[in-house]
């Protein structure tokens, strides 16, 4: 539910990173609700959100998700299943590292 989205943002987005400029989404309930615009709005937060027109809105989450993959290949066993143990440690090498486009860390 949006409720259930908005308290995992906080709980572990919100709360460790601080408050993003921007959220993009899919059209996902979750993220279309009111009660989730109405929060958005709230804190000032745009929400962009990618159709199935233009999936190029989410081309940005695409390239992140496939780094922290190359990240966690480096880890995970050989059965993929414990992949879940290494990514705070995954996140945390991404944030710290230099990116091209900005030259800043995450």
């Amino acid at each position: 539910t949006a409720r259930a989205t908005a308290r995992l943002f906080i709980q572990h987005v919100f709360r460790l990173h601080g408050l993003p400029d921007k959220v993009v989404s899919d059209r996902g309930t979750q993220f279309t609700a009111q009660f989730w615009k109405h929060l958005m709005t709230a804190l000032e937060v745009q929400v962009c959100l990618s159709s199935a027109h233009h999936p190029e809105t989410d081309g940005g989450t695409e390239k992140v998700i496939g780094i922290l993959e190359q990240y966690l290949r480096c880890f995970v066993n050989t059965q993929q299943n414990n992949w879940a143990e290494y990514l705070a440690v995954a996140e945390f090498a991404f944030n710290n590292s230099q990116h091209t486009s900005t030259q800043t860390t995450a």
